[in-house]
């Protein structure tokens, strides 16, 4: 059997070695704030965008509809503080059950 530490090209045996530690790790960095993570790429990226390409479909060259792109803000927000409550539920009861 090769060794793969003399045989492999260097890039790829950095990935194939490197990259899982270097996952893991920061997995590890962010495990209580991967939650608040996911809340501010939903708050951010995630939900604003699509948002306000759906409401302008229903705009559609009609200005009198334009009011629904306002909408896009607190519908986002609405949602992303519903997915926050879910993914701070259990740990605020483990944070609960601590004290």
């Amino acid at each position: 059997m090769d060794n793969k530490m003399a045989v492999m090209l260097v890039g790829k045996l950095m990935l194939k070695m490197g990259l899982p530690i270097i996952i893991s790790m920061m997995l590890q960095a962010l495990d209580k704030g991967l939650s608040s993570l996911i809340i501010s790429l939903l708050r951010q990226l995630v939900l604003v965008l699509p948002v306000a390409w759906l409401f302008s479909g229903f705009v559609n060259g009609d200005l009198s509809n334009a009011w629904l792109i306002w909408l896009t803000f607190p519908v986002a927000e609405l949602i992303t503080a519903a997915v926050a409550v879910l993914l701070m539920k259990p740990a605020y009861k483990k944070t609960v059950k601590t004290l």
